[in-house]
């Protein structure tokens, strides 16, 4: 077992190895449910990624403009978008030694999750339309 194993073994939520290098922690939040993060280790550091929303159904610039002047107040986590416009947080931190670390960031993870998912979703996407069965 390697000192990171060791590392992913001490947090409080349950860790799956998905490959060589990578694992998926489920990090509960309170707005989004349980998130998948996918933990990648490299040399030095360590990749977190995590899913958010798919792409906004409308007000597609105010979304992505929320999200760059979002990444003005994060420390650790970056909103990101993929060619779908779905929308990702993603972090490199310097692999850390302490379960006490990893556990810190993904935190932080759900507090940005909780503190903008609700936002996004009312500007992004029509609510009140009525669902099809």
């Amino acid at each position: 077992m390697s000192d990171f194993d060791a590392v992913l073994g001490a947090l409080p939520v349950p860790v799956q190895a998905v490959g060589d290098l990578t694992w998926v922690v489920r990090v509960p939040t309170e707005r989004r449910g349980d998130l998948p993060v996918q933990i990648v280790a490299g040399g030095r550091h360590v990749r977190l990624s995590t899913f958010v929303l798919r792409g906004p159904d409308q007000a597609h610039s105010e979304i992505y403009l929320r999200l760059l002047r979002r990444n003005l107040d994060l420390d650790v986590w970056r909103f990101a978008v993929d060619d779908d416009g779905d929308i990702y947080l993603l972090a490199q931190v310097e692999r850390p030694t302490t379960a006490d670390c990893l556990d810190s960031a993904l935190g932080l993870l759900a507090m940005t999750v909780d503190q903008c998912v609700q936002g996004l979703i009312d500007v992004g996407f029509d609510t009140a339309r009525p669902r099809l069965a």
